[in-house]
């Protein structure tokens, strides 16, 4: 989304939500604080932190770009990898081309320097060698890393799955690949991820709480759970050890082969 607010300058959707908002900077709103009618961006804005972990900037005039703060130049903030210079720039929030004066560094500091930090400042200078602004291009907000920067679901899903390998491991396929009703398996989706508002649902409807919940807690190992699997087992005349966890009992029982029978009293 915060690509999108740099690429696409003349949509309806941008003007709604500037409007809405307000803006914070060129590359992106305000965080609204207002209690009705914002809970989507609020949502969209908690996402910012993991977004910015694959985003950075391609310089051009500096007009933009933060010099200390933004990603522009290594693979973090010059903020981060030299802090000594951080804590007495005169200017912590000024922009690439505020630290320039016709096409050279002239980067001020509140203080004189130290002994000490002129290693630093040395350090920082020879990161900064080579660099030139491009007084005709603009600044720009890349995402992933792509050619083109741009931001996609697709692209994000894979990112979150390549970070993820227990994730990639587990066999999602017993949940997407099978002929069940769609609620059936957006079900399992939401149980083995633990993401079933519980607490809040028993509670009103007069369950005992007497054992911390959680979701394996609910559909295995809870009093009432336990009665209802009793019933099944002994319906069909099976044995089974409880595991600890819902994927472990999702799993073991994809694997169930059912015979022709028990078809018949599901239907």
């Amino acid at each position: 989304m915060k690509c999108l607010w740099t690429q696409e300058n003349n949509c309806m959707w941008k003007e709604v939500v500037n409007a809405k908002h307000g803006v914070q900077n060129h590359w992106c709103i305000k965080q609204s604080k207002a209690p009705h009618g914002v809970g989507v961006w609020k949502h969209i804005c908690k996402l910012w932190e993991e977004f910015s972990q694959n985003m950075h900037f391609v310089s051009g005039n500096g007009h933009h770009i933060k010099f200390r703060k933004d990603k522009w130049l290594v693979s973090t903030a010059l903020m981060n990898a030299y802090s000594a210079l951080y804590q007495i720039a005169r200017e912590p929030d000024s922009t690439i081309c505020q630290n320039m004066e016709d096409n050279t560094w002239n980067i001020i500091y509140r203080r004189n320097l130290q002994d000490w930090e002129f290693e630093e400042l040395h350090r920082l200078l020879a990161t900064l060698n080579g660099f030139s602004s491009n007084q005709l291009a603009l600044d720009q907000l890349l995402w992933g890393t792509t050619h083109a920067g741009r931001y996609s679901v697709i692209a994000a899903h894979k990112l979150a799955g390549n970070r993820n390998a227990i994730t990639n491991q587990w066999p999602w396929q017993l949940i997407w690949k099978v002929k069940l009703p769609p609620k059936v398996i957006c079900f399992n989706w939401t149980a083995l991820h633990g993401a079933c508002l519980t607490h809040d649902s028993l509670a009103r409807r007069n369950f005992s709480m007497a054992e911390a919940e959680s979701h394996n807690h609910l559909f295995l190992h809870c009093t009432i759970a336990v009665g209802l699997w009793n019933i099944f087992l002994s319906l069909f005349g099976l044995r089974w050890v409880m595991p600890q966890n819902f994927s472990e009992a999702f799993e073991s029982w994809s694997l169930w082969k059912v015979d022709s029978s028990i078809r018949k009293i599901g239907r």
